[in-house]
């Protein structure tokens, strides 16, 4: 039996007609393959050129279709966009101040999209250590937090009048502790009484802690729930300065 020769060689040509990749070389390297086909009697040498001219094919194919991309005028677009949005993120760190417990939020502020909370919790004390050891404790806990999660802003909470001055003296310097923390590592900060955090998050200045534990994940997004009301007053301090102040990386 004869092996048709024209039908290897239109179905192999067609092959690389679909690729888009059959220049000028292309079509006079298979008119050579074409020729030698035409020429050769023994089928199994038939078979062998019909081979070439497929892997030939196959080859320029691979080399088209690995092109890269030239980039076009929306997607340099679409990357200049993605790269200000960058640049206009914001890092907030929220401190509920104290020396026995000390809640701490990092919410970050993106263009066109509702504030994150990356991170949150509560560091603790040991009463049976010295007040100026639970002072150097919360210094180097601070200063893990911003060293890990770098924010360019520090938000805290303001002192407010309470009948126990030494408790009020205590959580004083511990904020003193904070606010140092923060200046030594270039943050810009903000300070917010009780009254503005309220009325911030709950529309309210007499609101009290379950309003605000209520509002909060409707007003953030919550990377895990956070189990104490230090941490709700901290996210709530973050937030405060988030919504009230136009803040840019170049103020800090």
């Amino acid at each position: 039996m004869k092996l048709p020769v024209a039908e290897p060689y239109t179905s192999l040509r067609s092959v690389g007609a679909s690729s888009g990749v059959l220049r000028a070389q292309d079509l006079l390297e298979n008119q050579r393959f074409s020729k030698a086909l035409l020429s050769e009697t023994h089928v199994a040498s038939r078979v062998e050129i019909a081979t070439h001219i497929l892997l030939f094919l196959t080859k320029k194919a691979d080399a088209f279709n690995t092109k890269p991309k030239m980039s076009t005028p929306e997607t340099k677009k679409s990357t200049k966009t993605t790269q200000q949005n960058h640049d206009k993120t914001i890092r907030i760190l929220g401190i509920d101040p104290g020396y026995e417990r000390l809640g701490y939020a990092v919410v970050e502020k993106s263009p066109h999209k509702k504030e994150t909370v990356l991170v949150s919790g509560c560091i603790r004390t040991s009463a049976t250590t010295t007040f100026f050891e639970r002072l150097g404790e919360l210094g180097t806990r601070i200063e893990d937090i911003i060293i890990a999660h770098t924010p360019h802003v520090l938000a805290i909470e303001k002192l407010y009048f309470a009948t126990n001055a030494k408790t009020v003296m205590a959580v004083s310097e511990a904020r003193g502790v904070i606010i140092y923390s923060a200046v030594r590592h270039g943050l810009a900060i903000y300070e917010y009484t009780p009254l503005q955090i309220k009325t911030t998050i709950a529309g309210d200045g007499r609101a009290d802690k379950k309003q605000i534990m209520f509002m909060i994940p409707r007003l953030v997004t919550l990377a895990d729930t956070p189990k104490l009301d230090d941490e709700f007053d901290a996210i709530a301090v973050a937030l405060t300065c988030s919504v009230r102040e136009r803040i840019t990386k170049n103020q800090h």
